[in-house]
């Protein structure tokens, strides 16, 4: 193989490999519009599909399974009238099957007409299940009641 072949080999690779990458985190992107979704339409089914089937999170020596950790999404969304995500910075890292994204979000939550705005970062964990579709591996502690209490961090 001569020169120009090597380097017209080796800049096709990196783009394949460049655009896997790009479209693993637009897919993580989609996943984490749909976890803003469920939690905005307080859907427990769409919340469920996006959590890992064998999902075990080991939590201040507690371990939570996907029923628990379905529950706590029951507890964030049940106490509220309406729940806004108003914005949700992200930052997503890929490695292979497994990614992790860093969020910067703030949201709007409602109780009989009052609204209180919650600044928070959170940090998710996916697995790309069977090689075909990514799922939350660990969500994030986010507790909607004590944004709410305390307000703006």
């Amino acid at each position: 193989m001569n020169i120009s072949a090597q380097k017209l080999f080796l800049t096709i690779s990196i783009l394949l490999l460049l655009s896997c990458f790009n479209s693993d985190k637009k897919e993580i992107n989609n996943l984490l519009d749909k976890r803003q979704k469920a939690f905005e339409l307080k859907d427990e089914g769409l919340y469920s599909s996006l959590i890992v089937e064998n999902y075990i999170n080991d939590s201040n020596g507690k371990k939570i399974d996907k029923d628990g950790v379905i529950n706590q999404f029951k507890i964030n969304v049940s106490a509220f009238d309406k729940i806004s995500f108003v914005k949700s910075k992200r930052e997503i890292f890929v490695k292979k099957n497994s990614a992790k994204a860093i969020l910067d979000t703030s949201i709007a939550l409602t109780i009989d007409n009052e609204t209180v705005n919650y600044s928070t970062k959170e940090l998710l964990s996916f697995v790309k299940v069977d090689d075909k579709v990514w799922e939350i591996s660990k969500e994030s502690e986010l507790d909607l009641f004590r944004g709410f209490v305390f307000g703006e961090k």
